[in-house]
């Protein structure tokens, strides 16, 4: 069993086959091996969660490589599985200066897009942002882009005003680093400001 952090991974999607038909599901890799995901835990349930990967190692006698991946605010336990493949990428050439980038944030921000959520890191809290890895394999996934297509068009969002590292430190990376949509700016200041005053009057 490993403990690493979501930067030493690559996450991806993964195809399998049941009942006679192909799936799709959240996939990760790490050492030219292929993992899916088997349970999440909370930030402080770590001591639950190194339990649970040790005894799936232990379940399955070492066969399959059990990783314990620690994210901003959880721990996932992946382990290794050999009868997935990664999703081609054999994708039609999509011209991404065609799309329509409003059309496409307001999609993103709506049911079935990103996931936008106040985070964690280093003891500070980010309101209402997402995350770049997650938005790559959204980009993959829903427009069939390629992963570098993907890139390009996160990096065409920020050039074009719609979304922001939260602290501009970072370009659009396939990485876990933290974004924002403008859009969502506003509402994310009045979080902050009221945590503010709450913590100031208590």
């Amino acid at each position: 069993m490993l403990l690493v952090t979501a930067e030493q991974v690559k996450y991806c999607q993964v195809t399998y086959h049941k009942n006679n038909q192909r799936h799709i599901t959240e996939g990760m890799s790490y050492g030219n091996k292929l993992f899916t995901k088997i349970n999440s835990f909370p930030k402080p349930e770590k001591h639950t969660a190194i339990e649970r990967a040790k005894f799936v190692s232990v379940e399955n006698k070492g066969y399959y490589l059990v990783i314990l991946v620690e994210e901003t605010d959880k721990y996932d336990i992946w382990q290794e599985n050999d009868h997935v493949k990664i999703k081609s990428s054999s994708q039609p050439n999509i011209n991404i200066a065609h799309i329509n980038l409003e059309e496409l944030v307001t999609k993103m921000r709506n049911v079935g897009g990103i996931r936008i959520e106040d985070r964690r890191h280093k003891l500070r809290t980010y309101h209402r942002c997402f995350v770049g890895k997650e938005v790559v394999a959204w980009l993959i996934e829903n427009l069939k882009l390629s992963h570098n297509q993907a890139i390009l068009l996160g990096q065409k969002l920020m050039d074009e005003k719609w979304i922001h590292h939260v602290t501009n430190d970072h370009k659009f990376k396939d990485e876990y680093l933290f974004y924002r949509f403008y859009w969502d700016e506003k509402s994310a200041n009045q979080l902050l400001n009221g945590n503010a005053i709450k913590k100031y009057f208590s």
